[in-house]
């Protein structure tokens, strides 16, 4: 076919028809790397995230480590602790300090202004003055993070003298930890 061609066209046609292959040589080279590179930026990200992951698994071990030597620990901190969904062994505590000092205890819920991670009570305590003062006193001794936001008191006065001693009434506001 090529016979009849002139040695130029020959010339053209081959030159043409080399650019030709060199040109797809080089487009198809320069995509080879271009997809090489990326999976080589992938597998990079993918050693990170799994370095990354191997220190998070080694973390996690230290801690579960820590958490079954320090089991015993754990448990008493959070002991200290109300539970929310049932406060009934804070309830009852302040209670049976009622019945230690012989004072009558009323307790409400008290959430108004209280922060997160906290429960509000409001505690009403009745009795004799020396009474309710030993029933803030050992308050103060029970185990639980607890911080007493407001203390109000009445002296029960019949005949309108001023007041003298400790109150016969208190309204004590709680906040205390809760999980």
């Amino acid at each position: 076919m090529m016979k009849h061609f002139s040695p130029r066209r020959k010339f053209v046609a081959t030159l043409s028809a080399s650019i030709a292959v060199l040109g797809v040589a080089f487009w198809g080279f320069g995509y080879i790397a271009s997809v090489i590179l990326r999976d080589q930026a992938t597998r990079a990200d993918l050693q990170e995230r799994l370095v990354s992951l191997a220190q998070d698994r080694v973390r996690a071990d230290a801690a579960a480590a820590l958490r079954g030597r320090r089991g015993d620990d754990i448990a008493r901190v959070l002991g200290f602790f109300v539970e929310r969904a049932r406060p009934v062994v804070f309830l009852q505590s302040l209670e049976n300090l009622g019945r230690i000092t012989r004072t009558t205890v009323t307790i409400d819920v008290d959430d108004d202004g209280v922060a997160a991670g906290y429960m509000g009570f409001r505690v009403i305590v009745e009795g004799e003055g020396r009474d309710t003062a030993r029933y803030l006193r050992l308050l103060e001794h029970l185990p639980y993070v607890m911080t007493i936001a407001e203390i109000s008191d009445e002296k029960a006065l019949s005949d309108g003298s001023a007041q003298t001693g400790p109150p016969d009434r208190l309204a004590v506001r709680l906040r205390v930890r809760a999980r």
